[in-house]
């Protein structure tokens, strides 16, 4: 019983978890940035965001069916 219950919950906690903390990372690396190059190459700002959310965008995308599964399956309670 604990691994249709317990085990997906926690793995869902943990999935979440890690996206909240990559977000928050990117928006302190983007405010940091922001603050440090204040006035400084304007239109290269918005490409570098661009290019630092790119690879976190297909994380994002490749755990999307993980995340979905886990939560039918813990949330909803049905057969994963």
């Amino acid at each position: 019983m604990d691994f249709h219950v317990r085990v997906p919950l926690k793995l869902l906690i943990g999935l979440t978890a890690l996206f909240i903390s990559i977000a928050s990372m990117l928006i302190s690396f983007c405010s940091g940035h922001f603050f440090v190059v204040r006035n400084i190459l304007n239109n290269a700002k918005i490409a570098e965001y661009l290019v630092a959310f790119l690879p976190v965008t297909f994380f994002v995308i490749a755990q999307c069916p993980l995340y979905y599964k886990l939560f039918k399956a813990t949330i909803l309670k049905t057969d994963p």
